[in-house]
């Protein structure tokens, strides 16, 4: 195992684990989402789609037909909120009475979020 490579993640995780900190004691934003449970998988696993439009285009078949314009308000709603320089939102999804923490910002590194 590389020890610097460690050292990264540890740092990061510790950097990362601050800003959650500093997020929850400021005011974290929380939308509440009426979606399939399939679709909010989809929409918390990876945070590409909040800003790449090929994912973006994958969350949007996931919708029902009917929801179309529902699915651009809920993504708007995100997009402002990294717009005011937010790095996490809590997303709730409504159905299922879940919560999972979203981050704003797509790590490009990796792909990953």
């Amino acid at each position: 195992m590389d020890l610097d490579y460690t050292k990264a993640n540890i740092i990061s995780a510790f950097e990362i684990g601050a800003e959650l900190k500093s997020a929850f004691q400021t005011g974290l934003p929380t939308l509440a989402v009426d979606v399939p449970p399939a679709v909010f998988d989809d929409m918390t696993r990876n945070s590409a789609w909040i800003a790449e439009e090929e994912s973006w285009k994958h969350i949007l078949t996931m919708f029902p037909n009917s929801q179309t314009a529902y699915a651009h308000q809920v993504r708007e709603a995100i997009l402002k909120r990294k717009a005011e320089g937010h790095r996490f939102m809590l997303l709730f999804a409504v159905r299922e009475e879940r919560v999972q923490l979203l981050n704003l910002t797509h790590n490009l590194r990796d792909g990953s979020n």
